[in-house]
């Protein structure tokens, strides 16, 4: 028999205490230990059977973590099984092609194109396919008797396939093919009549397709109206409920109206999901399918999709503080002219030297004016920024290229600049190491890389990227910037006098080396678990010998890693083995499994 965990009466306030780090990295933990070896991502952790469409939109998502080599081997492997119609099955066994799950294998593939343009034909194929199993008036629909319409057809909205007309717009443009486009706009139109599209009637794991795919597909208010009855229902805990007059929640669905509320601007709602979200993570990194008092939704299995829309909704955070700190009114150009004799400025100068000619990107670049300061001094040099907030980059001045990305994911070839510099873009980023990283892989061999860092003062020797992000100390940069060059300085430069809050910036001037280095594993980059959050004591529903053994294992876990954190490896050993003893679960766990290897004096694989 299944237990329903209880909801949490845990605050918002209460939630914060969880670093949103923390539960990051262990989501992306759960995802590379959930894939069937050379296959694709698992259903859930009961069922390691694997999911074609999981496996194809969550490969964006892994782009996005920073996670490419992973990504790039679910994207080869789903070219490997594409069926011979074009279309790709679920993980049924029926070996029937879904519209459905070819669309979410669309995804996938056109956002690996650039990296890998093998997926070319693929995709043609898939898309083509698509069109020649929409139904007669030519919309992307299941028809009756197709397989995804005997199977889901009774108990699964038929307009989630909303969700797979934005990749079909996008294989339109990559592919050059007007032809799927205007299927997408047939199909939008058809989905539009419904009279009850955004009425909340089914699980929010379907809304939240529906939702999402009319915010991408440019129908903001339509997707706002429908968002607005979940938002009424929501607890003050932040729980969101499953369906309307239940009191469980669908994992994955509050996980994608989180993702579609930061898309539409209305984040305290957001917060709130996802703040809620942390207190049920699982010691694996996943979660359950629901939670609460009749949960119905795979309540005791962790889907594979909840940990995808998780992180989602974890990067679109990020980027909605970046969008909200876009209100500072643009400078005129003419009145940047002291920008280039202010201290950061002057510090970029010293430390980049010659740029004329030269290929210049500036990571977190804002509204331009550290690039504006750097052509002044050199109007041959070929400047691009990149920022999270596309209004920011709209301000860029003329004759400044731009894009929006993520630190982690850069949509850049390797090797492609002379210089790189990254002040302000490390502020919001999560996975600092792996940001460092491809700062480092964009720049040529003998390239210069410029890294900046606020200070609380002149003396503090930890920084804080976010409050819910995590703690960084100057020496984690050092040591990654030294494995891929030569670290020429590390600096003060003071911004402004006075007690401000920000009055200093560390800087690091490193040289790219001439071969290419691999950042090895290091404590920060092991996917540690999620702590029991202190409001929500799930176990108190358990008989009381198990609710103990969880307990003791949990405390034995945070003793391992203490004791390595501080050198002690047999001892970390130690308490990991015991752990196991008690709570077999953390036998899953990547960082005790890495740090139990070590401590047996097993060489680390390079």
């Amino acid at each position: 028999m299944v237990t329903s965990r209880p909801m949490s009466q845990t605050s918002r306030g209460a939630a914060a205490r969880i670093p949103l780090g923390h539960s990051y990295e262990a989501t992306i933990g759960w995802l590379l230990n959930n894939r069937v070896p050379g296959a694709g991502l698992v259903v859930n952790h009961r069922e390691p059977v694997p999911y074609p469409e999981v496996t194809g939109y969550t490969i964006p998502t892994l782009l996005a973590c920073g996670e490419r080599a992973e990504a790039l081997e679910l994207a080869s492997w789903l070219v490997s099984i594409q069926r011979p119609d074009g279309g790709f099955a679920g993980p049924d066994g029926l070996h029937e092609s879904y519209l459905f799950d070819t669309g979410q294998v669309l995804r996938g593939l056109l956002a690996v194109v650039d990296f890998l343009p093998s997926v070319i034909e693929p995709l043609r194929r898939a898309a083509d396919w698509m069109l020649a199993a929409s139904n007669p008036a030519g919309i992307v629909r299941p028809q009756a008797d197709s397989a995804w319409s005997r199977r889901y057809g009774a108990r699964i909205p038929e307009a989630i396939h909303l969700y797979t007309l934005p990749p079909l717009i996008e294989a339109s443009r990559v592919l050059g093919q007007p032809k799927y486009a205007a299927a997408a706009q047939r199909s939008l139109d058809y989905y539009l009549q419904q009279p009850d599209l955004v009425e909340f009637t089914t699980l929010t794991h379907f809304f939240g397709y529906i939702l999402e795919a009319l915010v991408d597909l440019g129908h903001h208010r339509l997707a706002e109206a429908g968002l607005q009855q979940v938002v009424d229902l929501q607890e003050p805990s932040g729980l969101v409920p499953a369906q309307p007059g239940v009191r469980w929640m669908c994992t994955p669905g509050s996980a994608q109206l989180a993702l579609v509320a930061y898309k539409l601007g209305l984040g305290a709602f957001a917060d709130r999901a996802l703040d809620y979200l942390q207190t049920v993570q699982e010691p694996s990194g996943g979660f359950m399918g629901s939670y609460g008092p009749g949960a119905a939704y795979g309540p005791d299995a962790e889907p594979s999709w909840a940990c995808k829309y998780f992180l989602d909704a974890c990067h679109w955070r990020i980027r909605a503080r970046g969008d909200r700190q876009q209100q500072a009114p643009v400078l005129p150009e003419g009145s940047w002219a002291a920008l280039g004799t202010a201290p950061m400025h002057l510090a970029l100068r010293t430390a980049l030297g010659e740029l004329a000619g030269k290929r210049v990107l500036e990571v977190g670049c804002g509204r331009g004016e550290r690039l504006w300061a750097l052509r002044a001094a050199w109007p041959t040099a070929a400047l691009c920024g990149v920022d999270n907030a596309q209004e920011l980059l709209n301000a860029l001045p003329p004759g400044i290229a731009g894009s929006r990305a993520s630190t982690l994911n850069l949509p850049f070839p390797d090797g492609v600049f002379d210089a790189v510099v990254c002040t302000d873009g490390l502020a919001g980023t999560i996975r600092i190491e792996r940001a460092l990283t491809e700062l480092c892989r964009v720049i040529k061999p003998g390239g210069h890389l410029v890294v900046g860092l606020d200070q609380d003062g002149p003396y503090a020797d930890r920084m804080t990227i976010d409050a819910r992000a995590q703690w960084f100390a100057p020496d984690d940069v050092t040591r990654v910037l030294r494995q891929y060059g030569t670290l020429v300085a590390l600096e003060s430069v003071e911004l402004a006098k006075g007690s401000d809050h920000r009055v200093a910036r560390l800087i690091w001037h490193a040289v790219r080396g001439e071969t290419p280095v691999a950042v090895a594993v290091s404590p920060a980059d092991l996917h540690r678990p999620v702590p029991e959050h202190p409001e929500s004591r799930w176990d108190s529903h358990l008989p009381n010998r198990w609710a103990q053994r969880r307990a003791l294992a949990r405390a034995l876990v945070e003793e391992g890693f203490t004791s390595y954190a501080g050198g002690d490896l047999a001892h970390a050993r130690a308490a990991f083995l015991r752990a196991w003893r008690y709570d077999p679960v953390w036998l899953f766990n990547r960082g005790i499994v890495s740090i139990v290897v070590r401590s047996l004096g097993v060489p680390r694989p390079r």
